[in-house]
């Protein structure tokens, strides 16, 4: 089945799997436009456990098998990546976490990062393991210890500390998550200089990338 959501986004609902065990189905979203492709199981059935499973960019596809009862995944390619930076330089106060929101984005495969909070969050059908990075740069003014951290909800899972030089260093974290619909991530600041630092804004200084390694549907 070809998927074109050139005119918004739709549905896919599959056939009743009474009577149709052993009946397989592909499904491949054809375009490049931002609308998502929703391939769902009829009534209550579900695919791999959950009642439906987007496609979001061109070329994604999923394939599937009957059991008679469900439908099971075979096969698929499904893209969940998101990759910003900070576009500006960001004011940081001191002695407190503060979220870097990175404003410009490179690619959004799931329309995931919200470039106005600098918060990355799973989409429905989204549960999996990402792998994730961030990277930031202070202004070189800053002379106390300095953090980079990501943040998965409000748990710190990964840390790049500089106690010797922080305002000159490209701080960097990276961090294997797992990950379901609705969890968050985010990269934050934090020094104790004593008065407000910068962190610098350039796609090459400060960033964050947010990218689906294996689904899981959990």
């Amino acid at each position: 089945i070809l998927c074109n959501p050139a005119g918004g986004a739709f549905t896919i609902t599959l056939f009743a799997a009474s009577g149709n065990s052993g009946r397989r189905i592909k499904v491949v979203k054809t375009t490049s436009n931002a609308n998502a492709v929703l391939v769902d199981g009829n009534s209550s059935e579900t695919i791999n456990g959950i009642a439906g499973q987007y496609l979001y960019r061109q070329w994604d596809y999923i394939s599937l098998v009957c059991d008679g009862s469900n439908w099971a995944v075979e096969d698929y390619n499904i893209s969940i990546d998101a990759q910003a930076y900070l576009s500006s330089d960001q004011t940081v106060g001191t002695g407190s976490d503060t979220v870097i929101v990175c404003d410009t984005e490179n690619w959004d495969f799931a329309a995931s990062y919200n470039t106005s909070t600098g918060v990355f969050t799973v989409p429905t059908g989204g549960a999996g393991y990402y792998q994730c990075q961030a990277m930031a740069q202070g202004d070189g003014n800053n002379n106390s210890n300095s953090y980079t951290m990501l943040f998965d909800g409000a748990t710190e899972v990964a840390r790049h500390q500089d106690k010797t030089n922080p305002g000159n260093t490209s701080m960097a974290v990276t961090k294997m998550l797992s990950l379901s619909a609705g969890d968050t991530v985010s990269m934050k600041y934090q020094h104790n200089r004593g008065s407000d630092t910068t962190v610098l804004g350039a796609q090459k200084y400060t960033w964050i990338e947010v990218q689906l390694v294996s689904l899981t549907w959990g």
